[in-house]
């Protein structure tokens, strides 16, 4: 499986380490249909799926990332390491239906639109996997980095409720904070995320953030319970702030001492951002580069290229901030195509975006390549160019050279030519941006732009 190689497996070791001998990484002895039991110390992972195929690889790759953002976590606090007794529990559910009645049949009511839950007292957590994507596309990449990211913000919810019981009430706004901080820090280990706002969705959530009038950012939340996402997006970034200061470290280290230390801390930290930090966090949304406008949740920077799923029933769009800047300029680079929900899938390469018109190149693996230009207006993608017959295979990387060149456009596909499509009078030189269709997915392995100029 391509994953494995990327996880931060020395955390397991640790753990095995820390753990009694007796503690073994073991299989379920009396399987369920549908649902398979892994467990490691201080940790079991269920996965409920559709069919047993990856179950295994999948369980020990979410208990390697939520076992080592734990492991930060403490780390952070200056706790010792230790792994939990007894263990936490991570269920995964194939897609959202799943979820719902698990949560249900937890709970006795219907979830929000949240895709995970958790109690606390019994160490216990329920998350979601989707978007539900193909057996083949979970052997090759594992499970949808927005799923291992819940994960571990779970894992570390669970294990500092047991560490540390009062913290969410002292200082919710760390305990959310050091819980997204230390997904995020896993993520990035284990090339799963870009750092910061080079990952488009920490991008799309500060850029909100920095778009609100100055001295009106949200406030802390007052309980860890009702935390909005746009406070938890703050609570993260006033994590991440205090990290990169000078003693930042060490003072987020103390909270780990005994209780009158834990608690001049907690002042200490109270008195530098208040109940907003809108000061300092202002400025630093301020220094931050914001190189991603994604128009709705889907895409995430990985080590192998960027991940594209779009969400159940929605169309995926994802513009870099900035325009290319040329006038006459080539665009080239790899994309994989993976079945989604139904089987099927298209990757669209957008450019000259102007206003809100864009061309798009939409690659397909059974109707061929299609140039279309977007009219925002009539919100209809207007047919410019088609070639039915361009090879496309699903999880076969599929090369695309786009040229605008003296007033025309030019595409390649694969090695096979579209008819060119006159230009004139038409500004070029926006932003470039990548799409998804809905029920599809696919994998951005390389991008370049160059200038013909």
């Amino acid at each position: 499986m391509l994953h494995l190689p990327l996880l931060h497996l020395p955390s397991l070791a640790l753990l095995l380490s820390l753990a009694p001998s007796t503690l073994i990484p073991v299989q379920d002895e009396d399987p369920v249909l549908g649902y398979h039991v892994h467990k490691i110390p201080g940790l079991t992972v269920i996965t409920q799926w559709h069919s047993e195929r990856n179950q295994e690889g999948l369980a020990q790759q979410v208990s390697a990332l939520a076992s080592d953002a734990w492991l930060r976590a403490q780390e952070a606090l200056g706790l010792p390491l230790v792994v939990c007794d007894p263990p936490l529990t991570l269920e995964l559910h194939n897609g959202r239906r799943a979820f719902v009645q698990a949560v249900r049949g937890l709970t006795g009511e219907v979830p929000g639109k949240e895709a995970s839950h958790s109690d606390f007292s019994s160490g216990f957590a329920l998350v979601t996997v989707a978007p539900v994507l193909s057996d083949r596309v979970h052997e090759v990449f594992g499970l949808p980095p927005s799923s291992l990211r819940l994960a571990c913000e779970e894992m570390v919810r669970m294990g500092l409720s047991a560490r540390l019981p009062q913290l969410s009430e002292q200082a919710p706004w760390l305990f959310e904070g050091l819980s997204l901080w230390s997904a995020q820090q896993t993520m990035v280990a284990g090339g799963f995320s870009g750092k910061g706002t080079q990952e488009p969705s920490l991008c799309r959530e500060r850029a909100n953030l920095r778009g609100v009038p100055s001295g009106e950012l949200p406030r802390f939340p007052s309980q860890q319970s009702e935390i909005s996402v746009e406070q938890g997006a703050l609570c993260h970034l006033a994590l991440e702030w205090l990290v990169l200061q000078e003693g930042g470290p060490a003072i987020l280290a103390q909270i780990g001492g005994d209780a009158s230390t834990r608690e001049a801390t907690l002042a200490l930290l109270r008195g530098r951002f208040g109940e907003q930090g809108s000061s300092v966090l202002e400025a630093y949304l301020g220094e931050l580069e914001y190189p991603w406008d994604e128009r709705s949740p889907a895409m995430v920077s990985t080590s192998y290229g960027l991940f594209q799923v779009p969400r159940q029933g929605a169309n995926a769009v994802c513009f870099q901030s900035q325009p290319v800047g040329f006038t006459n300029y080539r665009i080239e680079g790899d994309v994989m195509l993976f079945p989604g929900s139904r089987g099927t899938s298209q990757m669209n390469v957008f450019f000259g975006l102007d206003g809100e018109s864009y061309f798009s190149v939409a690659i397909t693996q059974n109707d061929g390549v299609t140039i279309f230009m977007y009219d925002p207006e009539k919100k209809t993608f207007n047919q410019m160019a088609r070639n039915l017959n361009v090879p496309v295979r699903l999880f076969d990387p599929t090369s695309f050279a786009i040229e605008v060149k003296d007033e025309r456009l030019f595409v390649v596909v694969n090695g096979v030519s579209l008819e060119s499509v006159e230009l004139t009078g038409r500004p070029m030189g926006g932003a470039i941006g990548f799409g998804a269709q809905r029920h599809g997915a696919g994998l951005w392995v390389r991008h370049e732009v160059k200038s013909l100029d």
